[in-house]
């Protein structure tokens, strides 16, 4: 008798168990009713599948699923595709960065360049854009041109 409450017990926890690994974790500031709809239309169950359909539904995935921030940098366009003999539908951007220095205390800055995507070859020198981290598109090219933040005037 004492063995049969054991076991009954064991089950108990063994379902509340299996009961919190299923539990789908809520996200600050995000539609998750949306996302269980798209994903029980779709008869979805595993991520990739859910993404597919968030995306049927017109939702951003990376706003429901819990996987972080796109990296997103500000910089100049310093070199782009007007040139003869350049890489087409690729512009160089140069992102300042200001740090402190570790012994001195002053700060300074650091320069990097970037390769970027320019699908419709739109931005020139001196234009302030934004560019998104991407899949590999070339040997040096992980980033493409988001959107333009400022456009000097011509001389």
């Amino acid at each position: 008798m004492a063995d049969e409450e054991k076991n009954e017990s064991e089950g108990l926890e063994a379902e509340t168990k299996t009961a919190e690994v299923f539990e789908t974790p809520r996200i600050e500031g995000t539609d998750i009713s949306a996302a269980e709809a798209a994903s029980t239309a779709a008869g979805a169950e595993t991520p990739g599948a859910i993404a597919a359909a968030m995306a049927k539904v017109g939702k951003d995935v990376a706003q429901t699923e819990g996987r972080g921030r796109d990296r997103r940098l500000v910089g100049r366009v310093v070199n782009d595709t007007t040139s003869e003999g350049r890489a087409k539908k690729t512009v160089v951007v140069e992102v300042v960065r200001r740090m402190k220095d570790p012994f001195y205390g002053k700060y300074v800055k650091r320069k990097k360049k970037y390769h970027a995507h320019d699908e419709n070859e739109e931005f020139k020198i001196r234009d302030l854009v934004e560019i998104k981290a991407c899949r590999p598109k070339s040997k040096t090219k992980r980033w493409t041109v988001s959107r333009l933040l400022e456009r000097p005037p011509e001389v």
